[in-house]
């Protein structure tokens, strides 16, 4: 029998959207099973590194594909994309926190380090023969501090706590372009959930926007429907793809 083509592709920012309250709800299971049930492709699509996903999220069978930390694309098993942090801009970043005595984690696909952190320290890095995938670093400190001179080739983004080092010409819609063409969809098919800043280039991109229940007041602009509750998802899901 041939395999018929998808319909939409459904990009879920993580954190604030499907994980709230330290879970996905069943009520957002429920929704997202039914509207893949459709011919809709599901896709995870968090600021996190791959590495740095919850115990289980990976190997979750809800997901058809992952986009992970903006350079991490995966497509039912198969790893599409995988743009990693170079060595310098590495060594740029353990230096940057052993000057200042700040919390610094890379965060990667199967590992994770940190100077002056919980994780692994970061300087075994630099003694490994093969440099472990490093997708994107993190400092976690007053976001004020981390200026944007003292990392070349990351672009800043800066939450209240803390503030994200994404590779240089990356955001959250790099990796839908690749996912997209992978399974022959267009932004027009895309259809983008989030709740933060973060969110926006993903939110813009698609073809349809959904903003959660705290999303700043902004994103109406766009958006075609804001979430009520604060675990939003299966209202959204059921507004936008209602059972005839």
């Amino acid at each position: 029998m041939t395999k018929q083509p998808c319909k939409n592709a459904l990009f879920f920012d993580f954190d604030g959207t499907l994980y709230v309250n330290g879970r996905i709800s069943y009520a957002c299971r429920r929704e997202l099973a039914r509207v893949r049930g459709k011919g809709n492709l599901i896709v995870l699509n968090t600021g996190r590194s791959y590495g740095f996903l919850p115990e289980g999220v990976r190997e979750d069978p809800l997901f058809d594909a992952m986009i992970c930390g903006s350079s991490y694309v995966s497509y039912r098993g198969e790893v599409i994309e995988n743009i990693t942090v170079s060595e310098e801009i590495l060594r740029t970043a353990c230096d940057w926190g052993n000057r200042t005595g700040k919390c610094v984690v890379f965060e990667g696909v199967c590992e994770n380090f940190s100077k002056n952190g919980e994780q692994r320290d970061a300087e075994e890095i630099f003694r490994r023969p093969v440099l472990p995938q490093i997708t994107k670093v993190t400092m976690w400190c007053d976001p004020a501090l981390v200026r944007d001179e003292d990392f070349p080739g990351l672009r800043l983004v800066r939450f209240r706590n803390y503030a994200e080092g994404i590779i240089q010409g990356r955001d959250k819609s790099s990796g839908m372009k690749t996912l997209l063409e992978r399974v022959g969809l267009t932004a027009k098919d895309a259809v983008a959930f989030g709740d933060s800043e973060n969110d926006l280039d993903m939110l813009r991109f698609a073809g349809r926007a959904v903003c959660m229940a705290n999303a700043p007041a902004s994103f109406d602009e766009f958006c075609v429907y804001r979430c009520k509750d604060p675990d939003g998802v299966p209202e959204a899901l059921s507004f936008l793809f209602p059972d005839n």
